[in-house]
This record gives structure tokens, sequence and C-alpha cells, in this order.
């Protein structure tokens, strides 16, 4: 199969699953669902060798939860397709890993925990495409972009004491 024809069958792929998805009822919740998350930072080293200076980072993701599997069960995991944006900028162009900007895409599958009433979490097993673009002029660096397959475990958690 040529490679046009295989992206056209993920594409396709996906058009099926969601609208056989539709608005299906699991336990109370319609699926499929829409989440999005982002997080970023922005530091100032004042003391250090390493990586000294200003740093910014940031990801905005937007998903989509297609089902849960399992009836009832509060450990049944949901099945998410997700698109992501991840930039990485600092004050020294020399540190190219440091100046980056990219998408990324990926399935996961996603377990909300509470450990305890008041708390919140969630893990996530997955897999994502991540294409970089180096924005900084580096000499003698091998490349400009990087396209990699990530395989990730991903956890968060919350809550008061």
């Amino acid at each position: 199969m040529k490679k046009a024809r295989k992206w056209q069958f993920v594409a396709l792929a996906f058009a099926v699953m969601f609208f056989l998805a539709g608005s299906v009822a699991i336990a109370g919740e319609t699926y499929p669902q829409f989440p999005w998350s982002t997080w970023g930072e922005v530091s100032q080293t004042i003391a250090g060798k390493d990586n000294p200076g200003f740093k910014a980072d940031g990801y905005l993701e937007q998903g989509i939860d297609w089902t849960k599997f399992g009836s009832s069960s509060k450990f049944s995991p949901v099945l998410n397709t997700f698109v992501g944006f991840r930039f990485t900028a600092s004050n020294h162009p020399e540190y190219w890993w440091d100046n980056k900007l990219g998408p990324w895409f990926g399935a996961k599958l996603k377990w909300d925990v509470n450990p305890y009433p008041g708390a919140w979490g969630q893990i996530a097993l997955g897999i994502r495409g991540e294409y970089y673009t180096y924005f900084s002029t580096v000499r003698d660096r091998p490349y400009s972009n990087d396209l990699r397959c990530v395989a990730f475990l991903q956890w968060s958690f919350g809550g008061k004491w």
C-alpha cells in the first residue's frame, strides 16, 4: 500500500469511528467528549551553570474521548485521540534543544484516579508523533527538524489536604 493510501485509510478509519461513536451513553456519561488541556511556565535561572537565563515552555492539547471500556467501573479506561502544540524558547540560541516548536498527535488510554476524597488524578498510557522545528541557528547541527514516535506514561494528581 502506498504511503498516501495509508494516510487516507487512517483518516477514513477515524471518520468512521467518530460517526459510529455518535452520542453513546455509558454509565451516565455521553461519548464522544472533547477534553482540552494546557500548561506553561516562564522561568529565569538566577544561579547555576546549567541553562542560565530566560526560558518559556508551553503546551496546548485538544482531544476526543471516543469511548469508555467497561460499563460502570471507575477504573475503566477511556480511549482518547489528540492533537497538540508544544513550544520551548530560551534566550540562548546555542541551546537548540530549548528553541523549538511543533505539533503532536497521538492516542492514549486514560484512567481517572481519586486517591482520597477531595483529590483528583489521571494516569495515561499512549503513543504520539512529534514534529519539531528548531528555530535557532547553530553551526554543525545535523538537522533543523525532528520527527519522532514516542511511547509515554503520564500522570497528574492534585487535591486538598
